[in-house]
């Protein structure tokens, strides 16, 4: 073995004892031992994770977005948007979910999230995504996104949901 290659494999190894034991407690530590790693993936890749990692930096740790920049809020205005469904399309289309690299299995975690952490009292009565939903919906061609949610707009204003401010015309 190259000394090298040893040198980094107990870095590697001093690392992992390091970092791994203060994302667990000591009861879990003397139980699962080198098992609390799991712990940390599971957590590090959980929906509200996903969600601070691949959606915050545009709507923000609370979900407020930001309207100025075409942003929009999630609070008052999520629920409607996905008990429609051509506003269901629009969410599976929109540039974050379209370029975030997640597999349609987190994706429906991420706007799980998002409907119960944003419908407030219409959240039991917004229907979850799934992974099939999403994958059949993010085969529906959409090519002007901008264009498109102008249509769920009005169709929302018509029905008498609310409708979150753009700065688009």
């Amino acid at each position: 073995m190259k000394p090298r290659t040893l040198a980094s494999g107990i870095c590697l190894v001093t690392l992992l004892g390091v970092v791994l034991p203060m994302f667990t407690s000591a009861e879990e530590q003397a139980v699962t031992g080198i098992d609390g790693h799991d712990k940390v993936i599971r957590e590090m890749t959980s929906a509200k994770s996903l969600y601070m990692l691949k959606c915050s930096g545009c709507h923000r740790v609370d979900g407020t977005g930001a309207p100025e920049a075409g942003i929009p809020p999630f609070p008052g205005f999520i629920a409607p948007l996905a008990r429609n469904q051509d506003g269901r399309v629009y969410i599976s289309h929109v540039p974050g979910i379209m370029g975030s690299r997640l597999s349609n299995e987190q994706l429906a975690d991420v706007l799980n999230y998002v409907i119960d952490e944003w419908a407030g009292e219409d959240a039991s009565d917004t229907p979850r995504f799934t992974v099939e939903e999403l994958a059949a919906l993010r085969e529906i061609p959409v090519t002007n996104i901008v264009e498109y949610r102008r249509d769920v707009v009005n169709q929302l204003i018509e029905s008498g949901d609310p409708v979150a401010d753009y700065p688009w015309p």
